[in-house]
């Protein structure tokens, strides 16, 4: 049976991180360990986590997203390493699922659906969830291509009928991958931008070059939404779409192959998404708030992701 390492990267959210690690503390089987990356000035933090039974604290110091990923992992000693938000908590059976599924050589990782906890409970609440997966988690990263999963067939589909399904990007704060696998593709710290957008998306597509990255709607956690302390003000929005566009191009520069890089392209340059708008983005009235100067971000972004390819092979 693999052994467990979960990662749980948390900065002055005490609270929230109290509560993770109890749902972590109620698992059965238990996880072999707990890693808590935290920064120095959390004092607050640090506290919880020393009262957490079998909770070990690694030490950051870099801000960012990936620096207390990275920290974390240099130390991890379980055979998969699982990653949660501290603003989640994994529902009961979620620890029994990853050493379950990691028992089968094929899988060199795994994610789950996070479910709002302030949304009600309904039925058809994990297949609302790999449909929103599938849809915007391909990857292209805005369409359901390359292979996925009809999201129509997912939705029609119950929890229970579900089983896993072949992804190729996850939701950051419910993924799992073997420690093997992330020691041999490792976290690409050029993503570590604002806040490291993709940069599950990265990881997730090295893995499958080292097995298959599965969905799987037991290894369910439920969201409350933290607040994310310096997070970007409305007249910052700029910032945040040029990182947004910046590490989407760095990613699609670095995996997909060249045909796919012109679909991705084409696409984005004529109707991109939201963050990143392409021509007809800009021409939807009243979206004057997305004429913002992105084309710099994407070509840096683009040109990153090649010299990053490059060094991969």
């Amino acid at each position: 049976m693999a052994s467990v390492t979960v990662v749980v990267p948390s900065y002055r959210r005490q609270a929230d991180l109290g509560r993770c690690l109890a749902g972590l503390a109620a698992q059965v089987p238990e996880p072999l360990e707990v890693l808590v990356a935290l920064r120095a000035d959390d004092v607050e933090g640090r506290r919880v986590a020393t009262k957490s039974k079998g909770v070990r604290i690694v030490a950051v110091e870099q801000p960012g997203h990936l620096p207390p990923l990275a920290a974390a992992l240099t130390v991890a000693s379980g055979d998969v390493v699982a990653m949660i938000d501290d603003d989640a908590v994994p529902r009961p059976g979620w620890i029994e699922c990853l050493t379950r599924e990691f028992d089968d050589p094929a899988v060199a990782g795994l994610c789950g659906p996070v479910l709002e906890h302030s949304r009600p409970a309904t039925p058809d609440q994990g297949a609302r969830a790999v449909r929103r997966l599938v849809r915007r988690r391909s990857r292209t990263l805005y369409r359901a291509f390359a292979g996925l999963p009809d999201p129509d067939a997912c939705a029609r589909a119950g929890l229970a009928e579900l089983g896993r399904i072949p992804v190729e990007a996850a939701n950051g704060g419910n993924m799992a991958f073997r420690r093997s696998v992330l020691a041999a593709i490792k976290l690409d710290m050029g993503l570590n931008r604002g806040a490291a957008i993709g940069y599950e998306a990265d990881l997730c597509l090295g893995a499958c070059r080292h097995g298959g990255v599965w969905f799987h709607p037991e290894l369910a956690v439920d969201h409350w939404p933290g607040q994310r302390v310096g997070a970007p003000e409305r007249e910052e929005r700029q910032r945040y779409m040029e990182d947004y566009s910046y590490n989407l191009w760095y990613i699609a520069a670095k995996h997909f192959a060249r045909w796919e890089q012109i679909v991705f392209r084409s696409y984005m340059w004529a109707v991109g998404q939201r963050a990143s708008p392409g021509v007809v983005r800009r021409l939807v009235p009243g979206s004057s708030n997305l004429r913002l100067p992105l084309a710099a971000a994407r070509r840096e972004g683009s040109r990153a992701g090649r010299a990053a390819r490059r060094a991969a092979h």
